[in-house]
């Protein structure tokens, strides 16, 4: 953020920009105790990295701006959710993901191995088609589609 041309609006924003180096700070001393050296390290490096995003007025604009890129925040929140699942002891994949993983990777399998499907075994649904296989018994089962199995209407 560019700092503002109003004095009152540039103390502000200098008071923003003491608060966030304060806390880079906090995280400095806090990477320090961290036990494992490789943690330490790696942890350091990521904090210089992202500190850097400080220096400029538009970090948008900055070589640092790759930080600031939505792919990058997001692995950031899957990294704070796993951190949060571990440490309240929580697994780190759901059962409900387990079991769509789980799901596709048979259907898949099925279909590579040109398997077919009994008489009356419910696939699931494959171009738009709702799910039953009453239609011709000889054809391969079909890749399961998580997408497209929830967008069919029952």
């Amino acid at each position: 953020m560019p700092p503002p041309a109003e004095p009152e609006s540039q103390a502000e924003y200098l008071k923003q920009q003491m608060a966030l180096l304060t806390r880079a700070q906090k995280l400095y001393a806090f990477s320090n105790t961290l036990q494992n050296p490789v943690d330490r390290v790696t942890y350091l490096k990521e904090l210089e990295n992202v500190g850097g995003l400080l220096a400029y007025k538009v970090p948008e604009n900055s070589s640092m701006a790759k930080y600031l890129a939505l792919e990058r925040r997001e692995a950031v929140a899957d990294q704070i959710n796993r951190a949060i699942l571990k440490r309240t002891g929580f697994p780190l994949v759901s059962s409900l993901e387990l079991i769509t993983r789980y799901t596709h990777l048979l259907w898949q399998y099925a279909h590579q191995h040109g398997a077919t499907s009994r008489p009356g075994a419910i696939q699931p649904p494959m171009s738009g088609k709702a799910g039953s296989s009453t239609e011709s018994e000889s054809e391969i089962v079909p890749v399961f589609d998580l997408h497209q199995f929830l967008d069919v209407k029952p």
